[in-house]
């Protein structure tokens, strides 16, 4: 008897699954945040961890591997955090459309 696996699915397939993992997490995400009375916000993910979250320097050198270190102002930090302190700051931004994210990474 043969196991079946993802792998030998089709493509289509794959990408139902895929759509539909991503709607699971999204949900639990936003019942998490209505059980702990947080606001969850989408925010447009480009360039989340490249501008340093003190001095707002923005250098592709800045960052080296999982580390970001600011050229500017010396601060230094993981990248991950980096990520969470700029995508905060970009609470107030516009609303997220699924055409918003279309040349975001060019505006860096």
């Amino acid at each position: 008897m043969r196991h079946v696996f993802i792998s030998d699915a089709a493509k289509s397939v794959k990408r139902k699954l895929a759509i539909w993992r991503k709607g699971i997490i999204r949900d639990k995400a936003e019942f998490k945040a209505l059980e702990a009375s947080s606001l969850r916000k989408q925010v447009n993910p480009a360039c989340g961890s490249k501008p340093c979250p003190v001095s707002a320097f923005l250098w592709s050198l800045n960052r080296m591997g999982d580390r970001v270190k600011c050229l500017m102002c010396e601060h230094e930090v993981l990248s991950d955090k980096v990520a969470a302190i700029n995508y905060l700051h970009r609470a107030d931004d516009a609303e997220v459309t699924p055409f918003s994210l279309t040349g975001a990474s060019e505006r860096f």
